[in-house]
């Protein structure tokens, strides 16, 4: 668990690494984050070494997208080779990390702007757990405590 004052990286990494689960959620701006690639690296990681379960979350992007590395994906992954030029094989990490989390079972969620411009999220099965407070996922029971917070958008 993470705590105020901790070493952010070694704390974080030891968390994925005794997380019975872990939920991806990947937005337009996911790939200008190495820490969010270094953290998908590991999640991955884990999923093959400890059986960790893993959800996808496509937040206003398609997985083909992310799989090909595409529109918002393209110019982000670009400019990391060029900054990474020394250790070219790190940034072939992340996408082939990208290609094998936009393979995996999860889901989509969008934005429209119907509500009298207010963005709302499509009805789908995240929002619709995410809303009643908890979500089954393989057998785990999760509470993410967000019913109400979220009930509002």
């Amino acid at each position: 668990m993470l705590r105020k004052g901790d070493d952010i990286s070694p704390t974080l990494l030891k968390a994925i690494e005794e997380s019975k689960i872990s939920i991806i959620l990947l937005s337009k701006n996911y790939a200008s984050s190495t820490w969010c690639l270094e953290e998908l690296t590991k999640i991955l990681e884990c999923m093959e070494t400890k059986q960790q379960m893993v959800l996808s979350v496509f937040y206003q992007v398609d997985r083909s997208e992310v799989r090909k590395q595409t529109m918002t994906f393209k110019k982000p992954l670009a400019d990391l080779e060029k900054r990474f030029k020394n250790d070219i094989m790190k940034v072939r990490r992340w996408r082939e990390a990208l290609t094998i989390v936009a393979n995996l079972s999860g889901f989509h969620l969008g934005v429209c702007t119907e509500n009298f411009g207010f963005g709302r999220l499509y009805p789908n099965p995240v929002r619709i757990a995410l809303i009643s407070g908890s979500v089954g996922i393989f057998g785990f029971e999760l509470d993410f405590g967000l019913g109400s917070e979220l009930g509002r958008i």
